[in-house]
C-alpha cells in the first residue's frame, strides 16, 4: 500500500511531464505565428508608404527630393524592383529578432501599381521526436496578406493635369466624360 503512489507517480509523471512540454511549443507555435502576421502587416504598410510617398522603411522619413523628381507619370512607367529589394532586406532583418523556433524561412512579395502583397512560410521544428509525435504533423508556419494602395493625392493631381489637356483635344475628351461618370458610379 506505501509504494502505491510511487507507481502512480512513476505511470503519471512522463504523460505530465509531455503534456507540460507539449503546452510549452504549442506557445511557442503561437508566439511565431503571431510575430510573422505583425512582421507581414508592418512590412506591407511600410511598403505602401515607400511605393507612394518614396518613405524610409525604417525611420519613415519622406524622401522629399526623389518624391518631387520622379515625374507625373512614375505610377506607370516607373519601376518597382529597388523597392522589392529594399522591402525583402526590411523583412529578412525583421526576422532575424524576435522568433523562437521557427526555421527555414521563405519571403515572398508581390508588388505592382495597385497592391503590395507578401507570403512568409516557415517551418516549425520541435527537437523532442516524442512531443513531435504530439503534433501529429509537420506544423507549417504562413503569413499571408495583400494590402491595396490607394495613392489618391497622386490619382486627383494627374486627372487634373490630363483633364486640363483632354479639355483641348476631342478624342480626348470623351475619355474624359466617360471617367467623369465612372467616378460618379464609384461614389
Amino acid at each position: 500500500m506505501k509504494g502505491s503512489y510511487t507507481v502512480e507517480a512513476s505511470l503519471l509523471f512522463p504523460i505530465i511531464f509531455f503534456i507540460i512540454i507539449w503546452l510549452i511549443y504549442l506557445g511557442f507555435y503561437l508566439h511565431d505565428k503571431n510575430r510573422l502576421n505583425v512582421i507581414v502587416d508592418d512590412s506591407l504598410l511600410k511598403a505602401r508608404y515607400l511605393i507612394e510617398n518614396e518613405t524610409d522603411l525604417t525611420a519613415g522619413d519622406v524622401n522629399y527630393e526623389v518624391y518631387i523628381k520622379r515625374g507625373v507619370l512614375y505610377g506607370f512607367i516607373g519601376s518597382l524592383n529597388e523597392k522589392e529589394v529594399l522591402l525583402l532586406e526590411y523583412v529578412n532583418n525583421q526576422l532575424k529578432s524576435g522568433l523562437l523556433i521557427a526555421d527555414n524561412i521563405t519571403v515572398q512579395t508581390r508588388l505592382d501599381r495597385w497592391k503590395v502583397g507578401m507570403e512568409i512560410n516557415a517551418d516549425f521544428s520541435v527537437p523532442i521526436i516524442q512531443v513531435q509525435k504530439l503534433f501529429r504533423r509537420k506544423l507549417t508556419l504562413t503569413a499571408v496578406k495583400e494590402i491595396p494602395l490607394m495613392d489618391t493625392e497622386e490619382f486627383l493631381r494627374m486627372f487634373d493635369i490630363f483633364s486640363g489637356v483632354a479639355e483641348k483635344i476631342p478624342a480626348a475628351e470623351k475619355v474624359l466624360n466617360g471617367l467623369s461618370r465612372l467616378l460618379k458610379k464609384v461614389k
